[in-house]
């Protein structure tokens, strides 16, 4: 037995293999598998009893079948007798100050998949957490992207100072290019600033109904440089984050979701002015998108050259189609006014001429 144990199955220059080698792989093959098989049957029962967390479960569970795979095919290779320290430390691109080996890649795109995943991650249960909340807060998200970014730019510089890259000799060394490139980029980087104000200061959120340059749309992403619009035409509209800083934007969903609009009419002298009150309030209180609670309400505006003039002010939760709900207004106004034999006038000019009757009766005949 102890010389089936030592039987030579390979050796050259590069493997060296023998029977209690090939033993120990395969032990080490059933392990791995054995937990990639537990790794991922703990992955189907969390999703079954939490199913919100799937994508967390997801990240987590490839970063452990990852590590697994690599921990297996090393053990592998040293127990084939191929030394993968000696071949991972080769330079394969060396100066006085940088040096690219094997095991750096290797360092650097498993720190890449793993800050990948890890943010994937943090999306995942920061998403949850807004859900989950009864109040529509979305500052839980904008600090979400600010760690994102914050966790990225440290992942960058631990790569830099892996291949020997000192930071502060970049920088200082391209001084100069930065100023250059500084002066060129300073509306990005006004741009990046604007975004960390809203970030903290809160005065725009997802899902809220702005106006921009006359465009009105709801906010569906807030970045770090833009932010992304959807129109009421379904066109997203990218919106660099300086103009909500330095322009004048209109927030109608800021302080509340409800926003109150108006609709005007003029009906001519003459008509019944209590009836045109009842008309404007029951179409107001048939629409199925306006508010109940705080009531429409009708103004008697004024005494107009041609009309008497009203005006419905209503309140709604769905700001960005009120103008599909003013437009229902008026169809149906146009018809009740009809019904009720209620004139809507259009402009009138009483002609008075002084002169004498002669003149009159030339100019008239």
């Amino acid at each position: 037995m102890k010389e089936l144990f030592s039987l030579q199955l390979i050796k050259n220059d590069f493997i060296s293999l023998d029977m209690k080698g090939l033993i120990a792989i395969l032990l080490i093959i059933i392990f791995a598998a054995s937990l990639i098989y537990l790794v991922k049957r703990i992955k189907k029962q969390v999703d079954i009893k939490s199913p919100k967390w799937q994508s967390l479960t997801k990240n987590v569970s490839n970063i452990a079948l990852f590590l697994i795979i690599i921990s297996t095919i090393v053990g592998i290779f040293e127990l084939m007798g191929i030394s993968l320290a000696n071949y991972m430390g080769a330079p394969l691109y060396k100066t006085e100050k940088i040096l690219i080996t094997p095991s750096r890649i290797l360092f650097i795109t498993i720190l890449i998949l793993i800050v990948w995943a890890l943010n994937l991650s943090l999306k995942s249960i920061f998403t949850n957490y807004i859900q989950s909340s009864e109040s529509q807060n979305f500052a839980s998200m904008n600090i979400f992207k600010l760690v994102k970014y914050i966790v990225w730019m440290i992942a960058i510089g631990i790569a830099m100072q892996s291949i020997g890259l000192n930071l502060t000799f970049v920088l200082a060394g391209s001084a100069a290019l930065l100023v250059g490139v500084g002066i060129g980029m300073q509306k990005i980087f006004n741009d990046m600033i604007s975004g960390f104000f809203l970030l903290f200061e809160h005065n725009l959120k997802i899902n809220d109904v702005v106006e921009v340059d006359g465009v009105v749309g709801r906010v569906i992403d807030i970045g770090i440089r833009t932010s992304r619009i959807l129109t009421r035409d379904n066109i997203e509209m990218i919106v660099p984050n300086s103009k909500f800083i330095n322009d004048s934007v209109i927030n109608w969903s800021y302080n509340d979701v409800k926003t109150r609009f108006f609709i005007k009419i003029g009906v001519a002298y003459g008509s019944d002015v209590e009836m045109v009150k009842v008309i404007l309030s029951n179409i107001a209180a048939d629409h199925q998108m306006i508010l109940k609670d705080p009531k429409p309400l009708v103004f008697f505006r004024d005494f107009g050259d041609s009309s008497l003039n009203f005006e419905l002010a209503f309140w709604t939760a769905h700001s960005l189609e009120n103008e599909i709900i003013k437009s229902d207004l008026r169809f149906e106004l146009n018809r009740r006014l009809k019904e009720n034999n209620i004139q809507i006038p259009f402009p009138q000019r009483d002609l008075h001429i002084i002169g004498k009757k002669e003149d009159v009766k030339n100019i008239l005949y």
